[in-house]
This record gives structure tokens, C-alpha cells and sequence, in this order.
């Protein structure tokens, strides 16, 4: 097997990371834009990347299940 080699999965899953951290910087500036202190804007961008990990590994589930 040779780790140096970046497959299918590796792509899908960088990819996947990078969008969920776009949108949750873009949730993160629009919370700053709305007024919020900067504290509560990193707690929201924290709790919307902590909802979307545990989305996208309850989706992995379904779906290896299904396979």
C-alpha cells in the first residue's frame, strides 16, 4: 500500500472539510456583521463546525451501512 498516494476518498473528504469550513466562517461573518461580540462569534463558528462534523459522520454511517 503506498500512503503517498492521494485516492478518490482522501479528495472527497479534504473537499467535504474545506466546504464546511467555508460555511462556517461565512456564519461566522455574518454573526460579526449583525453585531455580535467576537467571543460569541467564534462560539457559533465552533457549534456550526461541531454540527456539521456530526452530520457528515452520520451520513458516512448511513451510507457504509448501506453498502
Amino acid at each position: 500500500m503506498d500512503f503517498n498516494r492521494i485516492t478518490e476518498h482522501h479528495i472527497l473528504h479534504i473537499m467535504t472539510a474545506v466546504a464546511a469550513f467555508i460555511i462556517a466562517i461565512a456564519v461566522r461573518f455574518i454573526c460579526i456583521n449583525s453585531g455580535c461580540e467576537a467571543g460569541t462569534a467564534n462560539l457559533v463558528f465552533v457549534t456550526i463546525l461541531g454540527i456539521e462534523v456530526v452530520l457528515y459522520l452520520v451520513l458516512m454511517k448511513i451510507i457504509i451501512n448501506q453498502v
